[in-house]
């Protein structure tokens, strides 16, 4: 291939190095390899990726989930909203 593209530049009186012929005639052979590559490599990544995402369980206890019993009023919400704040923060 590389013989080709040097005979080819020959015949339109350009003048062009054995290593830009090799270059060329690696690119222009290895292009449909080269792009099944790259797009099997964003495919690993992008696959790889989605897997991270998800979390596993950390533990198989599961913990209860407290319910109140009924619908509080607001002053009642506020009072425990400021309880866990001040348990939080130490405030």
């Amino acid at each position: 291939m590389a013989d080709y593209i040097l005979a080819g530049a020959e015949s339109q009186g350009r003048q062009l190095s054995v290593t830009d012929a090799l270059n060329r005639a690696h690119l222009s052979v290895s292009e449909p390899i080269r792009e099944q590559i790259i797009r099997e490599d964003i495919i690993a990544k992008v696959s790889k990726r989605s897997k991270s995402l998800t979390l596993p369980p950390t533990s198989k206890k599961k913990t209860p989930i407290k319910t109140t019993g009924g619908v509080k009023s607001e002053e009642q919400l506020i009072a425990d909203t400021r309880e866990r704040l001040a348990k939080a923060f130490g405030s």
